[in-house]
């Protein structure tokens, strides 16, 4: 991606919709394709909403522990960063943050009730530890995704909201899933639960640092930048 020409995104999504369409075999490879071509930065500059609402259209027939579903969370988040270190334009992520969560807790294997709804979700069974989160997280579709959704979520909060208002939706998606965390439980609650929650952190950790840089250099940040109180 780093040798596509500036501007080219319009033309790769044009290449791709053949292969985009729901009723096709190809429906699966072609959202690998998006989430491998799609380009970041100043290459994806002038198309940021279009690959949006591409990515958005697809996840509508992703299921949840489907790789297709991450291929599509992978493009978004590439998107994501790319308007908040402000390379290309901003994109309102309002409308699709509700599906954002509502995915995520899906993602994570627990049963929880959002503003948005109930959702029923499957379970599974594995063991992680930390250190193996950013191995595994290559390895199985699940992790990767839930890795991609915590840094969607961290780089919606609003920096010029209240601390209750920016964060109202993200404490909600917390205490669904506390429950999940004690120590008694075991099993896939710790892969998902556990690679979330560190990704979540990691997310974080890098929003603070490059808003802290961006201060420290005089430069004006595109989105408001987080306080103390958040």
């Amino acid at each position: 991606r780093e040798h596509f020409p500036p501007g080219c995104a319009p033309e790769i999504v044009c290449a791709l919709e053949p292969l985009l369409c729901p009723l096709s075999s190809s429906f699966g490879f072609g959202s690998y394709a998006l989430a491998l071509l799609t380009p970041s930065r100043e290459r994806l500059a002038g198309s940021a909403l279009l690959v949006v609402q591409t990515a958005v259209g697809v996840v509508v027939y992703a299921d949840v522990s489907s790789e297709l579903l991450r291929n599509c969370f992978d493009t978004l988040a590439r998107v994501a960063k790319s308007a908040f270190v402000g390379r290309v334009e901003k994109v309102d992520w309002s409308g699709h943050m509700p599906m954002i969560y509502t995915r995520t807790l899906s993602a994570l294997g627990v049963a929880a009730v959002l503003d948005e709804g109930a959702l029923a979700v499957l379970q599974s069974s594995s063991r992680l530890i930390a250190p193996e989160a950013s191995v595994l997280s290559t390895a199985f579709p699940v992790l990767s995704l839930t890795k991609r959704a915590a840094r969607l979520i961290v780089l919606d909060i609003d920096g010029s909201a209240s601390p209750a208002e920016a964060l109202a939706r993200l404490l909600q998606l917390l205490r669904a899933v506390e429950t999940f965390c004690h120590p008694s439980n075991d099993g896939w609650w710790v892969v998902r639960l556990g690679h979330f929650l560190l990704s979540l952190t990691k997310a974080l950790d890098w929003r603070l640092h490059w808003e802290a840089a961006a201060a420290a250099a005089g430069t004006p940040t595109v989105f408001p930048p987080l306080s103390a109180a958040h």
